[in-house]
């Protein structure tokens, strides 16, 4: 079959059609956005503290949005499952990503050959909440002080042990910054969770683990743990008896913490990633949301754009250089 021709000057006209449509696709999408539901890919099993933000978060965005959003969990791969799910997506704004910052800048480090760099090849959205990161001690270590604690490590370097959920986790990358930042000599034996940390530091099997506040708070307020200190500048309001590293002089901690944020495939219009943001401006300012998100032991913060595309730059490259100090 011969195609139709096409005149120079129908061809040039037509040239100028689809020219004409390909600029004003994007703002005609956000000007429609969402048209459907939206996905939040998270990559943890239901039931996990990321999926229980999520799980909160998504019908506050909803409503914003107009939309439902709908949580699906894909996890595995320390979060390469769900990181390559949402990059390969269409980048229309109907599929994102919901991730704890462990498995965007800490875990990756651990596992190169995923074939996604969560930092370069996905679009990061906004940050919306920010968790502390608590150093617990054994029953035995109860009442020791930091100079007591160091001082006997380096005298006896078998003396104490930390517990660490995985090679590469925030929390394992996180200790390290903490023994290279006092001089603490303490050997690190890995887990498969958090749960038999738990069990091995109540019966004094391992000394140690640096775990999220709203994790901590129960053993401590309960006095079958011990608390060395909290990481970053401040008491935390919720364990006003722990100290801040700061507080302790233990430099480089400041600003270790954890976080949660949003993220999306890369090539989705600014006039969406402004939508997403303004939405979640919106949800944040939300009593009841930030009252339930503080149940959960996070401090609402909101870092969008340029902002936030930094702290996720900052934050891998922290915890690539301890990591490689660490691992090689």
């Amino acid at each position: 079959m011969t195609e139709p021709k096409m005149n120079r000057r129908g061809f040039i006209a037509s040239g100028l059609v689809c020219t004409g449509a390909l600029a004003l696709g994007a703002p005609a999408l956000a000007a429609t956005y969402p048209s459907k539901p939206v996905r939040m890919i998270v990559g943890f099993a239901p039931g996990g503290a990321t999926d229980a933000v999520a799980r909160l978060v998504a019908p506050y965005l909803g409503e914003a949005l107009g939309k439902p959003v709908i949580v699906e969990n894909r996890p595995g791969g320390n979060g390469a499952i769900s990181n390559a799910a949402v990059k390969n997506a269409q980048p229309d704004g109907h599929t994102l990503l919901l991730s704890n910052s462990s498995f965007i800048v800490a875990t990756p480090h651990a596992a190169t050959n995923t074939g996604v760099n969560p930092v370069t090849d996905l679009k990061h959205v906004a940050m919306f909440a920010t968790g502390r990161l608590v150093l617990l001690t054994s029953p035995a270590l109860k009442g020791m002080s930091l100079e007591e604690i160091v001082a006997r490590s380096k005298d006896d370097p078998s003396a104490y042990t930390n517990a660490s959920p995985g090679i590469g986790s925030s929390n394992e990358l996180a200790f390290e910054m903490f023994r290279r930042a006092t001089g603490a000599q303490i050997i690190t034996a890995q887990y498969t969770g958090t749960g038999p940390i738990m069990t091995d530091l109540l019966s004094d099997r391992v000394n140690m683990t640096v775990a999220a506040e709203s994790s901590a708070e129960p053993y401590i307020k309960e006095d079958s743990l011990g608390a060395l200190c909290t990481f970053g500048t401040e008491r935390s309001e919720f364990l006003p008896d722990v100290p801040s590293s700061h507080e302790l002089g233990i430099e480089g901690l400041d600003e270790l913490m954890f976080w949660n944020g949003l993220h999306a495939p890369l090539g989705i219009p600014d006039e969406i990633v402004a939508t997403l943001e303004e939405a979640f401006a919106t949800i944040l300012e939300n009593e009841d949301l930030r009252k339930r998100l503080a149940d959960m032991r996070l401090q609402t913060r909101l870092l969008r754009g340029e902002d936030f595309q930094k702290r996720v730059q900052q934050d891998w490259d922290m915890f690539g250089e301890i990591y490689q100090q660490t691992h090689g």
